[in-house]
């Protein structure tokens, strides 16, 4: 009956003090405890003794109750029931909110952007581990999230240490693995090519594997940048990969250790037909000057026609795909590009191109994305050359470094790459004037030998 007396004072139903209700309860309560226990007087006191102070101290706490709180008043006498499970009343341990922070904000700060200094200078004055408020951790967690939030996998903050490393990439010499990787429209992060004698084509990694996790963390979520970054690393350093094969859903762990990959982004050799056959694997800064260098060979050995073998490019530097186009081109567009804002922009063909009339048929498959789709894309519809193989990867969005004062920088997309008669890129991709499916025998080319053909019958006046 006691703990029944002390359970209705802690019922949020109903506020309205009944004193009387209780100290008759514990009345009866004692009354009871005494008639079971005539015979000792002594030990009637011992044990009501107890129940005599819980009483009085129950007593003092229904009287405090009683006398009400006006902030808590509904106005009819009765307290509004507080928050708390079942409506029973929970203790604050919190101060009373404070007035809107003095804050000064400075003028630069756009309106919008203002809650994030106030934040920021909040946590600096007033949070309770002032050594876990560091403003160059706390302003890269900002610059995250603005990011996060945008769900673009090709938009990425990097830190000042991954951003010269990624920038070296651009130059044709970096430490890695020696693999081109992409990602897929539904964000698989996916090997589009190992290259050539690199560590990855080493440790028997193949076009189509999907990188599930990165020394045993998943890849799951991160931008392309960030996946790229963690793989990459110094000379002589080992990354396991947890990859998944195109075919199948048996997945391998590999561990590969990285070196040095420093190697041309285009190679050439002659076909029995004098044909050149020109493999253009990706688009670095040197890759112009290699590229001419190439195709003046060509000429010097009295190529009848090319073979543009796109296929596995993963892109590079729009600069040096629109370069290699032109020397195919005589006027006209290589392609236009539309930013968020709506503005357009035209890649107009570099004049002085070398080789603007020589047949030739470009190869590609689902591993072309990027300048190789955009290359693919302006000889298709000048109706410059004849696409063979499988549709494109449809990686068109235009993406940019941008540097920041920390030394980081911001990797993001800010426009679309059209083709020049506004076939959009990005997700769609581009269809082979000539699909012809890979051969199985790996041994075997047979879209490499569709090539062939179709340059024998556009030199036999044949095929135009």
């Amino acid at each position: 009956m006691l703990a029944s007396a002390i359970y209705s004072v802690n019922e949020g139903d109903s506020r309205i003090c009944r004193l009387e209700n209780y100290v008759s309860t514990l009345k009866n309560a004692t009354m009871a405890i005494s008639s079971k226990s005539k015979g000792n007087l002594y030990m009637n006191i011992k044990r009501l003794w107890p129940i005599l102070l819980a009483s009085l101290a129950l007593i003092t706490i229904l009287s405090i109750g009683c006398t009400g709180n006006s902030d808590s008043s509904n106005g009819n006498g009765a307290s509004t029931p507080a928050a708390g499970s079942n409506g029973v009343d929970l203790p604050s341990i919190s101060t009373a909110p404070s007035t809107p922070a003095n804050i000064s904000t400075p003028k630069e700060v756009p309106d919008d952007l203002k809650t994030i200094w106030e934040t920021y200078s909040i946590l600096k004055r007033q949070f309770v581990d002032q050594s876990k408020v560091d403003p160059s951790i706390l302003s890269e967690a900002a610059i995250k999230g603005m990011l996060d939030v945008l769900k673009d996998p090709y938009t990425s903050y990097i830190d000042p240490k991954s951003y010269q490393l990624e920038i070296s990439g651009t130059t044709g010499k970096f430490e890695g693995i020696g693999a081109e990787v992409n990602m897929t429209a539904d964000g698989r992060l996916m090997i589009v090519a190992p290259m050539p004698g690199s560590p990855a084509e080493q440790a028997g990694i193949k076009p189509g594997d999907t990188i599930l996790e990165v020394d045993g963390k998943s890849v799951k979520g991160l931008s392309l940048m960030e996946s790229v970054l963690r793989i990459r690393g110094q000379q002589g350093t080992s990354v396991q990969l947890l990859l998944k094969p195109l075919l199948n859903d048996q997945t391998r762990t590999v561990e590969i250790v990285r070196g040095v990959i420093s190697m041309a982004s285009v190679n050439m050799n002659m076909t029995q037909e004098n044909f050149a056959y020109i493999h253009l694997r990706v688009f670095y800064e040197n890759t112009p000057a290699e590229f001419k260098q190439i195709l003046q060979d060509a000429k010097d050995k009295g190529a009848k026609g090319i073979i543009l073998d796109m296929r596995n490019n993963p892109g590079g530097l729009l600069t040096s795909a629109v370069n290699v186009a032109s020397q195919f081109l005589k006027n006209g567009l290589v392609l236009y590009e539309i930013t968020g804002n709506g503005r357009r922009t035209d890649w107009a063909v570099q004049k002085g191109g070398l080789t603007p009339d020589l047949p030739m048929v470009v190869l590609v498959n689902g591993f072309s994305a990027s300048g190789s789709e955009v290359v693919a894309g302006a000889l298709q519809d000048q109706g410059r050359a004849t696409i063979v193989g499988a549709k494109t990867f449809g990686k068109g969005s235009v993406n940019i470094f941008q540097n920041l004062s920390n030394g980081g920088g911001i990797y993001l997309s800010f426009g679309h790459w059209y083709t020049p008669n506004g076939r959009l890129i990005e997700g769609k991709g581009l269809d082979p004037d000539v699909a012809v499916n890979p051969s199985a025998n790996p041994r075997e080319d047979a879209q490499f030998d569709k090539a062939v053909e179709i340059l024998l019958s556009k030199i036999s006046g044949t095929q135009k």
